[in-house]
């Protein structure tokens, strides 16, 4: 089978919405955006969610218009991974867990204290509806410099009372397809029980779907 670029929004510090275009097949304009929540699920999730990270955005997406949501996970055949599932996929919200100290986060802090978060692009897709600044009520700290490639656009800046900040909303272009990441959402914060950062998963899965069909 051909390979087919993706599209891909990534959310949070330990969240990652990864959005796929996966499958670029003619469509009718009406028709509802297909989304399919990938979750590690890990025990630790309870303390925070009853029914998993993951599975709390899946409810948030399939009770908004438009939207056909499928959640997968590790125990999943093929890792709820398969082909046919990424074949499916228009959107892929990606939640995975990063293993200190070996990865591109070089300062941490595991307090659970709130942080704040500017939009830094009001105009962008992503942060239709969303304030100019808000709170996330608690979250793990995460310092800049942030180990990864240039980001193309930053539309969330997230900071800390005690000077810290992070590039917590980034788009990369990658050829035909996108990333969108955004940093909070650990998985013993119900950070995903709170509605600005729900309603940017949403804003970021609509906004892919439309540029997937640009794309074609």
């Amino acid at each position: 089978m051909p390979h087919r670029p993706r599209l891909v929004v990534a959310l949070a510090c330990f969240l990652f919405a990864v959005i796929p275009a996966s499958s670029f097949s003619a469509e009718k304009p009406a028709a509802p955006i297909r989304v399919v929540v990938w979750d590690e699920q890990q025990p630790k999730q309870k303390q925070a969610y009853d029914n998993f990270l993951g599975n709390a955005i899946a409810d948030h997406l399939k009770a908004q218009p438009g939207l056909v949501v499928r959640s997968m996970n590790l125990d999943d055949g093929q890792q709820g991974l398969s082909e046919a599932v990424l074949n499916y996929a228009q959107v892929i919200v990606w939640w995975g867990h990063v293993h200190l100290p070996n990865c591109c986060f070089p300062g941490y802090r595991p307090d659970g204290k709130p942080s704040f978060l500017n939009t830094l692009l009001p105009d962008h897709p992503i942060a239709k509806g969303i304030p100019k600044k808000f709170q996330v009520a608690g979250t793990e700290m995460y310092n800049e410099p942030f180990h990864v490639p240039a980001p193309d656009q930053v539309v969330f800046e997230e900071r800390w009372p005690t000077s810290e900040w992070f590039r917590s909303g980034a788009v990369w272009n990658i050829g035909r397809g996108k990333i969108f990441y955004f940093r909070p959402g650990h998985e013993t914060y119900p950070v995903y029980k709170q509605k600005i950062p729900l309603q940017i998963i949403e804003n970021a899965v609509r906004w892919m779907a439309a540029e997937q069909k640009r794309s074609k």
